[in-house]
């Protein structure tokens, strides 16, 4: 237009680039939410890093002192002192603890079923031996104190206490309601009967080792002893009798001596079965084996192995 000094493109940019400084409230807002997400999220992961280092401690030291125990038993087991736990010469052997007492192998391996390094940490030894057999199956259970500082040789393991109400494996059967299972469907549940103090024993994450068995159809007395499952959470919250069992421990179909699955001989079924466990603790075990377990599983692992005898 005559007589209109034109505009100035750079002078209109700052203004306009002016206005545009900063943010405002809505984009604060979104950006504080984002952020605030975030930081949630990386928190939520410190406690699960925390409890998954905890237990890689725990398991590496059982592992360290379960290699020790091995050690010792293959330098001093003999058929002497790890007798056949089998009642027949044809039967399978039955899975037991070692043998107690004041001059057996449990008592001179004392020293190896309290960790020195970390006193709140042992192991509880199990074995099986049929008659004839040149060796043994060990199965070693390592627990931690979960309700105590420490244990103590004289209060939850002595030679002179046959039953010592930590270094001991509680007793239970499986229930008759046990589902077979398939080569498709392997059983992902379990149910208990036995002592009601022994059933309040059980806790997630209790390692189960079976200890013997009738015959089943074909399959021989006790062919699943020594197998080890592991429970996950209760079927129902108000009832300990009945649990899953963890993923990856599931009970699947076993081929039997044939060595060959979908046979006559498979093993589909451990109903009836009587299991060892150790699950959880007194608080105090001189109180009586009347008391009832409190707190969360002894159990770190479970490991099994085999020995020559000398």
């Amino acid at each position: 237009m005559a007589g209109t000094a034109p505009s100035n493109p750079r002078r209109t940019s700052r203004r306009v680039a002016a206005r545009r400084a900063g943010f405002s409230f809505t984009e604060v807002l979104f950006a504080v939410m984002i952020l605030g997400i975030g930081f949630i999220m990386i928190a939520a992961i410190f406690p699960v890093a925390l409890t998954q280092t905890k237990l890689t401690t725990e398991e590496s030291a059982a592992a360290t002192q379960t290699a020790g125990a091995v050690h010792y038993l293959q330098q001093y087991a003999t058929d002497n002192n790890l007798p056949p736990t089998a009642a027949a010469p044809n039967v399978l052997g039955s899975l037991q603890p070692l043998p107690n007492g004041a001059d057996s192998i449990t008592a001179a391996m004392g020293g190896n079923v309290i960790s020195t390094a970390n006193p709140r940490q042992g192991l509880i030894p199990l074995y099986r031996r049929s008659v004839g057999w040149p060796y043994a199956q060990i199965v070693f259970l390592p627990v931690q104190s979960r309700n105590r500082s420490v244990y103590t040789p004289g209060g939850d393991f002595g030679p002179n206490n046959a039953t010592p109400l930590t270094f001991r494996v509680r007793v239970l059967t499986v229930a008759n309601n046990f589902r077979a299972a398939t080569r498709t469907n392997p059983t992902t549940q379990i149910t208990f009967n036995g002592a009601q103090a022994d059933i309040d024993a059980l806790g997630e994450g209790t390692y189960i080792v079976v200890s013997e068995h009738n015959v089943m159809g074909s399959v021989p007395q006790n062919y699943l002893a020594g197998h080890i499952y592991r429970l996950g959470t209760k079927v129902d919250p108000s009832d300990n009798k009945t649990w899953n069992l963890m993923p990856g421990s599931d009970f699947r179909v076993e081929p039997g001596l044939d060595g060959k699955l979908s046979s006559a001989d498979d093993v589909t079924t451990m109903k009836g079965a009587t299991v060892f466990f150790v699950g959880r603790d007194t608080d105090d075990p001189g109180a009586g084996a009347s008391q009832s377990p409190t707190g969360v599983a002894q159990d770190v692992s479970a490991f099994t192995t085999f020995i020559d005898l000398r």
